[in-house]
């Protein structure tokens, strides 16, 4: 792998749906080259709160099962989460120096060697340290097996969090390539996890992968709720609602409604959900003058998804949907129909809200529930968390099997997300729908981990009290759901253009105040003019002149250009 990569020439792989994932138990046989004992680290962070008893507890409970099929043992590094990514930095360097050190060393002592030879003698063996294992009669006279107890410079497998520290690691050539494992020993990974996450680690011209991403449900969906009762009494149909613009006869409808006194037409203010917005913060959903506009594919055809050369970073006030549906929002707003900071059970006649699948399922009994925007896998999705080799293991593949297992058996996983049965958890004595669900116990809060950091989170309980079921939701979601344009597209403001962002943010502010002071009509009336205006201002072209490489359409355009239109799937 080479030592340095941009930051964005990461492979960008169409999503296709994830295969269907379930409970159950790797159980195979070791496939590495080697059939000896060996013992190889695991570092992961944790909650503050995490004993160091429990820690150990949960390496001997998967330590039992890891030998038994695999050979291997593993040895647990549990450091506090807001200390975590500082730490198994500082331990990657330290490794990286020892190794260097050691070659240094080696090098030195074959020519100490030929020098000595060169006289006539002999240097004195050197004191190395030993990673053979033993095999010893216990006080029964049974024979036990024992492994080799860790090397101070050896690591092998570490979870990485978040998109800038994987390419630390992935530029600096800590990661060992994985695809060899994924073709073989490891390929059972390639049917269970989105495949979007493991193409998302392949550097671009080459064909393996460097990290394991874990697993999880990704993104929301957009849902337009349309009150049941109101529609049916007005004699509305809910195929008539498409869009948020679609429902403004229908909400007024509510608004002039005789017994409306029991329901808020419209939840809250909304802008039009197809856009995303531009600004300092990276929050797409805080008003700024560019924004990019998200215009569904059919979600069951990954082919109909964003063409990335028709996205454009546009000023919002000349986009017609978007100063439509604004109007629209004024105008009822003028006629009070609009609610202001409603409660989660305030009765409403139409709702825009993002959500997840499983949270969507406590209005469907009230409203009518359209998508009106798939869920879209981000940076942060696909790089929140995952397990990497390090260049410095002991041994690839047997490191693999143990990502495999952590990854598809539900009793590993189990343990290492909530610790040891019948002390930090345990089964409930009743099914829930014919389903095992776990309790926690008093020792619970002694082993508290994130559940995205400890491997596939469909392939351990979601909490307690709740059945394994419930990630239906998420597979579904993951198989609606599709790529954001701007996936990977991530550090657009530094030192060269944080200027000009602040001064945009501080216009788009102002923009906002004056068009928020005005009429529906008076909006309609200055939009052209407000258009005109932004589009004249100097810091229109400092932010959006595709061709200075400081500017954020001037950094699309690389991303766009070296990146998606030079990307390689990996096909293993």
């Amino acid at each position: 792998m080479k030592k340095k990569l941009s930051s964005l020439l990461l492979v960008i792989a169409m999503l296709a749906g994830m295969s269907s994932c379930g409970s159950g138990s790797a159980g195979t046989e070791t496939t590495s080259s080697a059939d000896y004992n060996m013992t190889l680290t695991l570092w992961l962070p944790t909650s503050e709160s995490t004993t160091e008893e429990s820690v150990k507890m949960v390496e001997d409970a998967i330590n039992e099962i890891t030998r038994k099929n695999y050979n291997t043992a593993i040895d647990i590094t549990a450091i506090p989460e807001d200390e975590y990514d500082e730490a198994i930095k500082e331990k990657v360097l330290a490794v990286e120096e020892a190794e260097k050190l050691s070659k240094e060393e080696a090098a030195a002592r074959k020519k100490a060697e030929r020098e000595a030879k060169k006289r006539g003698e002999t240097l004195a063996p050197l004191d190395t340290e030993t990673a053979e294992a033993e095999t010893i009669i216990n006080e029964n006279g049974e024979v036990e097996e024992k492994y080799p107890s860790v090397g101070s410079n050896q690591l092998d497998i570490f979870c990485i969090r978040g998109y800038d520290n994987f390419l630390f690691y992935a530029d600096n050539g800590h990661l060992s390539p994985l695809e060899e494992s994924l073709n073989a020993s490891a390929k059972l990974l390639k049917a269970t996890v989105y495949p979007s996450f493991i193409n998302g680690t392949v550097p671009l011209g080459e064909t393996s992968p460097y990290a394991i991403p874990n697993n999880h449900t990704i993104g929301d969906y957009t849902y337009l709720l349309i009150n049941k009762e109101y529609c049916d009494k007005l004699n509305y149909h809910k195929k008539e609602f498409t869009s948020l613009l679609s429902c403004q006869e229908f909400i007024e409808d509510i608004g002039a409604s005789k017994d409306k006194d029991d329901i808020i037409p419209l939840r809250e203010f909304y802008f039009d959900p197809t856009v995303e917005f531009w600004n300092s913060n990276m929050d797409k959903g805080q008003f700024s003058l560019f924004g990019s506009f998200i215009h569904e594919g059919n979600p069951t055809d990954k082919e109909d998804d964003i063409d990335i050369d028709t996205v454009g970073i546009n000023n919002v006030l000349g986009a017609n949907s978007f100063t439509d549906t604004w109007k629209m929002m004024k105008e009822l707003q003028e006629k009070g129909y609009v609610g202001e900071n409603p409660d989660e059970d305030d009765k409403f006649g139409v709702g825009v809200i993002s959500c997840d699948a499983s949270e969507i399922a406590k209005y469907e009994d009230e409203y009518y529930v359209n998508v009106i925007k798939q869920p879209r896998a981000t940076t942060e999705d696909i790089y929140q968390s995952m397990f990497a080799v390090s260049t410095y293991t002991l041994d690839v593949t047997r490191s693999m099997e143990i990502i495999t297992a952590i990854n598809t058996d539900t009793t590993i996983r189990t343990i290492l997300q909530y610790g040891v049965q019948g002390v930090h958890w345990d089964y409930n004595d009743k099914l829930t729908n014919n389903e095992k669900t776990i309790k926690f116990l008093d020792k619970h809060n002694e082993y508290l981990m994130n559940i995205v950091d400890t491997g596939n989170t469909f392939f351990t309980y979601p909490d307690e009290n709740v059945p394994m079921s419930f990630w239906d939701y998420g597979r579904q979601q993951n198989l609606d759901s599709l790529d954001s344009p701007f996936l990977r597209f991530t550090n657009i403001i530094d030192d060269q253009n944080a200027d000009s962002f602040a001064d945009y943010d501080a216009l788009s502010a102002e923009f906002f105040e004056r068009i928020d002071a005005m009429s529906a009509e008076e909006f309609a009336e200055s939009k052209d003019t407000l258009k005109k205006e932004f589009d004249d201002d100097p810091l229109f072209w400092e932010i959006n002149n595709p061709d200075e490489p400081v500017t954020l359409t001037g950094r699309f355009k690389i991303f766009k250009d070296d990146v998606i239109a030079n990307t390689k799937d990996f096909v293993g």
